[in-house]
């Protein structure tokens, strides 16, 4: 995959990976479809990169886009997150997102979407569409769910951003805070280290941890190296994030749901609802997968994104 790095309306420089299929010259590429697909928290869009790495995958990948036109898979970090640079205030909800994904759109000169999004990336698509409705041909959503937070779980991160910041103070008090990591915080603060080691645990599965150790550590490290400000501010948004359930009643385009059949966080149970509300959507439950269920069963996550790909589209 290629790097790209851009700068928003607003002045935030944003980082991120594409790869175009068939491999031609970008100069004449027309009628593109392209996938964007955004992370869950608190990682970036290396948890999405292995699956673009196998090589089966992009073999068939290469083989529909000569049938069907050129793809362009978009895999972006949110402001905060891998090498994007983080909001200048926190944000009250989710919308600051939803705009970076619509400056995305807009630099690419994107016209044909379909949107992807795991965990807190599907809240952010879910309210993408609530806005921007007419820019979607496609939705995928992966171990996420259109609730809210309900007033424990705005605490507890509330609680987790106070606990982030005392922590950054006392240890780093004269670093900028932009540079501080939550790997920084893990060596030296208890607190952080259970938070993430609890955290670690709920989004693999027991089976990754016992039989995948090699993939449940680059899982925990992608977290570590995550920004302590990005996710501070993440948690902010996803605090004051907005019910998007009425959402799936309305949606018109063909939906795939993905989830891990031992996701604990947004078990399968979620998934079902969520396809009973949507008039066009493929339900596919990941065997043996948590809630990263595209890193814990790559084979079977990219096959059901390719089945329903040539199905529907």
């Amino acid at each position: 995959m290629k790097n790209f790095k851009y700068t928003t309306k607003s002045g935030l420089k944003i980082s991120g990976k594409y790869l175009i299929l068939p491999q031609k010259s970008e100069n004449s590429l027309e009628n593109i479809r392209d996938f964007i697909f955004i992370h869950a928290f608190p990682f970036d869009s290396d948890m999405y990169v292995h699956n673009f790495e196998d090589n089966n995958f992009i073999n068939t990948l290469n083989e529909i886009s000569l049938e069907k036109g050129i793809i362009r898979i978009i895999l972006l970090d949110l402001p905060g997150f891998g090498k994007s640079e983080s909001f200048s205030s926190k944000p009250l909800n989710l919308l600051p997102y939803v705009e970076i994904v619509k400056d995305i759109v807009t630099y690419f000169q994107i016209q044909r979407l379909i949107l992807g999004g795991c965990s807190m990336g599907g809240y952010i698509a879910l309210e993408y569409i609530r806005n921007y409705p007419e820019l979607i041909e496609g939705l995928v959503l992966i171990d996420t769910k259109p609730d809210a937070d309900d007033e424990d779980q705005k605490q507890n991160r509330l609680n987790t951003i106070t606990m982030l910041e005392k922590s950054s103070q006392n240890f780093y008090s004269n670093e900028k805070s932009v540079n501080i990591t939550l790997k920084m915080l893990y060596k030296r603060d208890a607190q952080i280290k259970s938070f993430l080691d609890t955290l670690h645990s709920r989004v693999i599965s027991e089976n990754m941890q016992r039989k995948n150790v090699k993939i449940a550590n680059q899982i925990l490290e992608i977290m570590k190296n995550q920004k302590v400000l990005g996710v501070i501010h993440a948690l902010s948004g996803m605090a004051g994030r907005n019910d998007t359930s009425k959402v799936l009643e309305s949606l018109k385009v063909n939906v795939l749901i993905l989830v891990g059949e031992n996701d604990t966080i947004t078990p399968p149970q979620i998934a079902k609802t969520m396809e009973n509300a949507i008039s066009n959507a493929t339900l596919t439950i990941i065997p043996s997968a948590g809630h990263l269920s595209n890193m814990e069963n790559t084979y079977e996550f990219n096959q059901s994104l390719l089945n329903w790909f040539q199905l529907k589209f």
